[in-house]
């Protein structure tokens, strides 16, 4: 009993209350292109939020606590040191999300501000980190408006930093919380 009431005191970074999941998987033969992704979620959202009783709706590449879609990687921070060895290089999970998802998840917006319909592609790439990442790698920094390149590579385009949130527990309840950076979905889904 003493377990099982420490192991419901864990913070899991999320409110899981209310919340329903579902697993959605497109076709690649009717939806291989981006855009056709892109606009079949956005109409599965707004169909949604027009549910009678949804209070808010979000889409992500992974759910935490389900190791299922989520991807990783080393990242850069525009202006640091090239790390000499590439065990120093930082790694951090990466999730595709919708504007919405900390809502609806019930994470908290700790400073910066949320992704917004105007984070698409072709505009300014952006991405949010989480807390862990704000205090592991930027420390006494503002992360806020620092650009980083999410990858094993520093080739390709950098994301602004626009906001920092709650961390999550991703893979259980045991361990370290693991750093993560969110992408807009219509940002992520074309690369």
């Amino acid at each position: 009993m003493k377990s099982f009431i420490r192991v419901r005191q864990i913070n899991v970074g999320f409110n899981t209350a209310n919340v329903m999941t579902a697993k959605v998987a497109l076709p690649d033969t009717q939806y291989s292109a981006p855009e056709k992704r892109n606009n079949f979620f956005r109409q599965l959202l707004q169909r949604l939020t027009a549910t009678p009783g949804v209070e808010s709706a979000a889409v992500t590449s992974s759910l935490p606590l389900w190791d299922e879609g989520v991807s990783g990687s080393g990242f850069y921070v525009e202006g640091r040191p090239e790390p000499k060895d590439i065990s120093e290089i930082p790694m951090a999970l990466h999730c595709a999300v919708s504007p919405g998802y900390f809502h609806t998840m019930g994470m908290r917006l700790i400073r910066g501000r949320d992704f917004n319909d105007g984070d698409v592609e072709g505009k300014e790439k952006v991405v949010i980190v989480d807390e862990t990442i704000a205090r592991r790698i930027f420390a006494e920094e503002d992360p806020i408006g620092r650009r980083v390149h999410l990858g094993g590579s520093k080739s390709g385009e950098w994301s602004t930093i626009v906001g920092v949130v709650s961390s999550v527990r991703h893979f259980g309840l045991k361990g370290d919380v693991r750093m993560q950076t969110y992408q807009p979905y219509q940002q992520a889904s074309s690369g």
